[in-house]
């Protein structure tokens, strides 16, 4: 994507997040004045009130998690340049490989595949600034170093890895 497309289009979701903050501020606004328009019946209107606020910021919760997700999955998608690494490690040799893509906003694509059948084991994505550096143990890929713990991946991948591998 190139960088108008990518300012136009940031742009449009900080306009999003504008409108939705000013939206979120008159119904809270709006709710007020409906729960305590009256004295009968201000527990049932605040009960309604709440439930119909819970819907709506659950509806934004799934909306900007859903956005999230496809501008991660669209940037995975339009890699095409992957270096490889085979595992050295005397306890896996050769038996995985990974692979890792620069992303943009200091991101780096890692994946990793066992080596048999090429199969996609484990795909993680992680901000780093740096070149990456890729460090096979007895047990973990440990692909970043700065991390205090979350920074490797261990081998054989988990059952969560090997099922978010499976997802776009």
């Amino acid at each position: 994507m190139n960088g108008l497309a990518e300012g136009i289009q940031t742009y449009a979701v900080g306009m999003l997040l504008i409108f939705s903050m000013i939206a979120f501020l008159v119904i809270l606004i709006v709710t007020v004045i409906y729960v305590f328009s009256g004295r009968e019946g201000r527990g049932v209107r605040l009960k309604t009130a709440l439930r119909k606020l819970g819907i709506w910021l659950g509806s934004i919760f799934v909306v900007c998690v859903a956005w999230s997700y496809y501008r991660d999955a669209t940037d995975r998608a339009e890699v095409t340049k992957f270096q490889r690494v085979l595992s050295d490690d005397p306890a896996y040799k050769g038996e995985y490989m990974a692979e890792y893509a620069y992303l943009p906003r200091n991101r780096i694509l890692l994946r990793v595949y066992r080596t048999a059948d090429m199969s996609l084991l484990a795909e993680r994505t992680y901000s780093y600034p740096d070149a990456a550096r890729l460090t096979w143990t007895e047990d973990s890929l440990i692909y970043d170093t700065a991390m205090d713990s979350g920074g490797e991946l261990s081998l054989p991948p988990t059952l969560y890895d090997r099922i978010t591998a499976w997802l776009p």
